[in-house]
This record gives structure tokens, C-alpha cells and sequence, in this order.
């Protein structure tokens, strides 16, 4: 994955080789539109760890379909 030469990173981080920045996520069915994601950062690097948790419907599939 290239990271933009625009991107942005946390103060005191290095750009990650996984970067989101502002990602937002909204569905829109005939019930209506529902948000699944709203303004999620995410800064991974090289050789770290992270876990996705949550209760069902946060929105732990949403942000693994967008990476």
C-alpha cells in the first residue's frame, strides 16, 4: 500500500504502513440512512497488533470491509 504524500499523521507518529483518516461509512435503505462508522482514525505500523471489539452492530465488519 503507497501512503499519499498529503497524509496526514498523528503529532508524535510516524505514518503507518495502514492509515484512515475521517472515514465514514452510511448505508441507506427504505428504512433510511444509518451511519455505520463516523469519523474513525486508524494508524497501524509495521509489525503491530490491533483488535477490532465491540458489541454487534458497532461496526467491526464495516471497518475491516474498508481496509
Amino acid at each position: 500500500m503507497k501512503i499519499p504524500a498529503n497524509a496526514q499523521t498523528l503529532p508524535g507518529t510516524q505514518p503507518g504502513i495502514i492509515q484512515m483518516q475521517g472515514v465514514v461509512k452510511t448505508y441507506t435503505s427504505s428504512a433510511g440512512e444509518f451511519t455505520a462508522l463516523r469519523g474513525i482514525d486508524l494508524n497501524l505500523q509495521e509489525g503491530e497488533f490491533a483488535a477490532v471489539i465491540g458489541k454487534s452492530g458497532s461496526g467491526k465488519s464495516t471497518l475491516l470491509n474498508m481496509l
